[in-house]
């Protein structure tokens, strides 16, 4: 595959970044006590991995946090039940789906293909890659929206990463206003909904572009070397949501996107974004993981995911 050695640095500016919501160390905490991710001990490793030892407290201030979440890891001979761990924490079972979520025939097997693309391409830690209650939720509702189950048009590792916005948003009581503005305005039906997407964002109509941090790479200093080998992947599933700029990253607290109209980039990234939209098939990435190859870690805007580009 052709690789590009621009080794230039992309300009970018802060009239082209937002400011990005990015969980707390209390929140990130709580959110792995309720994913079953251990506890104590455990849980603070995972928090000094992500954000440093010196901005981790103390395990008894951690345990403080953590104790009202009950743990989802019930153990054999645990005299507690299910039901006193809120469900949505709990991972979904795609053969006996709970009442609650309100599962239909319908919505079955888009969302076990959801639960594939988790599975196989985003998550190599056992304990996370099943889909979760709260994911299938939310997958309802992008089934709604993209009406493509089978990610004919929006391939489903985009879809994913919508799924997956939502969920976190839900999970830390986020503002969500820009996902709901990104399904009004549909920018990934034609190239009149991208542009305007794009005008109303120009024109104030909208106050920012949604925010997929999921797929927003924490890139320090982007070049165009980075972003075409690296993050091809991260572009294609840009294209396949319809999002009028090439790619989103995170840098210190700001999310920046670069246009498609980008001076250093609009040449070479329009050229191969097709190439690399067609590359971007959950079928492709899912058969490769069951063949045994490798998962490279990637740093994005929420935790560090798993790609397999």
């Amino acid at each position: 595959m052709q690789k590009y050695t621009n080794s230039q640095i992309v300009e970018v500016s802060e009239d082209d970044s937002e400011y990005v919501s990015v969980p707390t160390v209390k929140q990130t905490a709580i959110k792995l006590a309720k994913e079953g991710r251990g506890r104590g001990t455990k849980i603070r490793h995972l928090l000094v991995e992500k954000f440093g030892e010196g901005n981790v407290p103390s395990l008894g201030t951690l345990n403080g946090w953590i104790k009202p979440i009950p743990n989802t890891n019930l153990k054999k001979g645990d005299k507690r039940t299910k039901e006193t761990v809120g469900y949505l924490d709990l991972a979904y079972d795609p053969k006996n789906p709970l009442p609650e979520l309100q599962i239909t025939d319908e919505h079955k097997s888009y969302i076990n293909r959801i639960g594939l693309v988790k599975k196989f391409i985003f998550r190599s830690d056992k304990a996370v890659n099943q889909l979760s209650n709260r994911e299938a939720k939310h997958a309802k509702r992008t089934f709604l929206e993209f009406q493509d189950p089978y990610g004919e048009r929006v391939d489903l590792i985009a879809q994913w990463a919508v799924v997956h916005e939502l969920s976190e948003r839900e999970t830390y009581d986020d503002f969500t206003h820009d996902i709901e503005e990104f399904f009004t305005y549909a920018p990934w039906k034609k190239r009149i909904n991208q542009d305007l997407y794009r005008v109303a964002k120009k024109n104030k109509e909208i106050e920012r572009y949604v925010q997929f941090r999921f797929i927003s790479p924490r890139i320090e200093a982007p070049t165009v070397e980075r972003i075409t080998n690296e993050y091809k992947l991260f572009v294609g599933m840009h294209s396949h949501l319809g999002l009028p700029y090439f790619i989103s990253f995170i840098s210190g607290d700001r999310i920046f996107h670069l246009d498609r109209n980008h001076p250093q980039l609009m040449e070479l990234v329009e050229s191969h974004k097709e190439e690399w939209k067609l590359d971007c098939d959950w079928r492709k990435h899912v058969g490769d993981r069951l063949e045994g190859a490798p998962v490279k870690p990637i740093h994005v805007g929420q935790a560090k995911e798993q790609s397999n580009d």
